[in-house]
């Protein structure tokens, strides 16, 4: 039995998720927490933001402790997607509330299967949900809802300190999935997920 690849596994990855999802943004090598780690794929919808952490059977886990503080103060839910081979090791490692997805060679292609839901995390926090907001959008975020008052000036971890303020995480993540789609020549390979049905089965 061959050891998948990340090259392998993504792009069944997306045919899967998108039989799940059928409204929603899925993006690639999203930056997370100010840049602390890298999300392989973050999935934003109407009412969470996911994230996705890909471990392939040729890949190692060394980077994968440090890695587990960023994907839980960014995302309301988290997956990681493993070979099997990695699946012992990971169980212990990853936080129970984390998701389990099994990608692995079946011989006749890449085989994806949940092996645990996620449940929601204990530990997303406002602030690294807000990082994801770039500074022209606080500036139309913080009009909308009427706080934009003495802010012109203000670097962005004071406008995240005023948003985190007045809205809650449900209004955060509605606000997201409207805007990051609208963004001009940013993240080309991001995908509605309907757009990848058949094409890596």
């Amino acid at each position: 039995m061959e050891r998948t690849t990340d090259k392998m596994v993504r792009p069944h990855l997306r045919a899967y998720l998108s039989t799940y999802y059928d409204n929603a943004y899925l993006y690639e090598e999203l930056a997370i927490k100010g840049g602390t780690s890298i999300a392989d794929m973050a999935l934003f919808t109407e009412s969470e933001v996911i994230g996705i952490e890909i471990k392939s059977g040729k890949d190692n886990l060394r980077r994968l402790e440090t890695q587990i503080p960023s994907y839980d103060a960014a995302f309301s839910r988290v997956y990681i997607v493993v070979d099997d081979n990695h699946l012992e090791r990971v169980e212990k490692t990853v936080p129970y509330h984390w998701g389990i997805f099994l990608a692995y060679d079946g011989g006749d292609g890449i085989i994806i299967e949940l092996h645990r839901d996620a449940g929601d995390n204990p530990n997303q926090r406002k602030r690294w949900l807000l990082d994801f907001f770039w500074r022209d959008e606080t500036t139309f975020l913080l009009k909308k809802y009427g706080i934009y008052k003495g802010m012109s000036s203000k670097n962005l971890a004071q406008r995240y300190r005023v948003l985190g303020g007045e809205l809650d995480t449900d209004t955060i993540t509605k606000e997201l999935f409207r805007i990051l789609p609208a963004r001009q020549n940013w993240k080309e390979s991001r995908l509605e997920l309907g757009e990848f049905m058949g094409e890596a089965l």
